[in-house]
């Protein structure tokens, strides 16, 4: 048993670490010790072993930094462990990245059917069918849309050849020899609500609306009483129809639709004469997304 007393050290040696071997071996402080001949001297550890467990110290520093440093940077990656599987989400298909938003639209189209004139008197009526291709340039926008249903708005002018052949003969108000009857549009304008139901790439859809146009047509001039038997003005009424999309890329659709158009009752000279002028229109084209 080592019998040193407490705070006494080994020759020629200073104690400054608790539980020092070599000089204190119970006490938890250090105590320095010096010989009764001289100052202080050497350590109670030389200072080769201390460099050595400095350096190991410094050692395991860098190591345990490393080793949290890792685990920070990798933590995410295993982040998904720990709540449940990371789900990408499902990318957005090129060809519905500009689905909202405004877009232009140009369309070819044929005009059928068309106004009947009435002769009140004989209780007669001609139907006076419109032809002809026709020009559309509009613009329009989805203003939004809930899962695959959509809803926009369209705004468009329309132009071409649409008028009647010269019709003659059949029944009053288009008799032989009298004139005869005809009618024409020199311009249709609409504005419609687009309501639509997206399937994949393609979206039939309903619309509906304003639309006004410039319309002319005569009738006999003996179904008015010898008398200029014509109307010529811009008329308002409304528009409905099919139609779809289908979606070419990010920026490019094809869209078709058959509208049926109203325009209400011109009003001829004489009220021996009316007339309900509808028609119809079929239209094909591309739309640009802005």
């Amino acid at each position: 048993m080592d019998e040193r007393v407490p705070g006494s050290a080994s020759p020629g040696l200073t104690c400054e670490l608790p539980l020092c071997p070599a000089c204190n071996p119970w006490k938890k402080l250090s105590i320095f010790a010096e010989r009764s001949d001289g100052p202080l001297t050497k350590r109670c550890i030389p200072k080769a072993t201390q460099s050595r467990s400095l350096y190991s110290k410094v050692s395991i520093m860098v190591r345990l930094f490393v080793s949290a440093s890792l685990a920070l940077m990798t933590m995410p990656a295993f982040a998904g462990g720990m709540t449940g599987p990371v789900v990408e989400p499902d990318p957005i298909p090129a060809a519905a990245a500009k689905s909202l938003g405004w877009y232009g639209y140009g369309m070819i189209g044929g005009t059928f059917d068309g106004p009947s004139y009435r002769y009140a008197p004989e209780d007669q009526a001609t139907d006076v069918d419109l032809s002809g291709p026709s020009l559309t340039v509009g613009i329009g926008r989805e203003i939004s849309r809930r899962g695959a249903l959509s809803i926009g708005f369209e705004a468009d002018l329309t132009a071409g050849g649409i008028d009647s052949a010269h019709i003659e003969g059949g029944t009053v108000p288009c008799l032989t020899g009298e004139g005869g009857c005809e009618a024409a549009v020199d311009w249709l304008a609409t504005a419609r609500l687009v309501l639509g139901w997206k399937t994949g790439n393609t979206m039939p859809y309903m619309t509906a609306g304003l639309a006004a146009g410039d319309i002319s047509g005569f009738a006999d001039a003996g179904a008015c009483g010898y008398i200029a038997c014509g109307f010529d003005g811009t008329e308002t009424g409304w528009t409905a129809g099919l139609g779809f999309r289908h979606e070419l890329s990010d920026r490019w659709a094809l869209k078709g639709e058959v509208l049926y158009i109203d325009l209400g009752s011109p009003d001829f000279p004489s009220a021996s004469v009316t007339s309900d002028f509808t028609f119809s229109q079929v239209r094909l084209g591309t739309i640009y997304k802005f």
